[in-house]
């Protein structure tokens, strides 16, 4: 697949999913739960670590900004604590997996 080609249909992708959440046509879970099957298929056709550390900082700043829509919705009354907490889980997922993908690439480069 072309990745120019690849970066605008996620990021139409996200802005839709964006569009969709803020509508209340779907819930943040279901948004994030998309949101980490496109990073597993990055990080599937990512070929070096360097690649794959790319795309865990990537995912890890839009889940940043996902825990804040999400703490921002709770507080609005139109979210629940669980969907704030989903969010915070897989963000403290990706900063592990970030770690350990950083003491990866520093092994292999010795």
């Amino acid at each position: 697949m072309d990745p120019e080609n690849w970066t605008t249909n996620q990021d139409t992708l996200a802005a839709f999913r964006r569009h969709l959440t803020n509508a209340d046509v779907i819930c943040e879970t279901d948004h994030l739960a998309a949101r980490m099957s496109l990073l597993k298929a990055e990080l599937d056709a990512a070929e070096k670590e360097s690649d794959r550390i790319a795309l865990y900082k990537k995912t890890l700043d839009a889940l940043k900004k996902y825990e804040e829509v999400a703490t921002a919705r709770k507080a609005a009354a139109r979210g629940t604590e669980l969907s704030t907490l989903k969010v915070k889980a897989r963000r403290l997922e990706i900063e592990i997996s970030l770690e350990q993908a950083n003491i990866k690439e520093t092994k292999e480069s010795r």
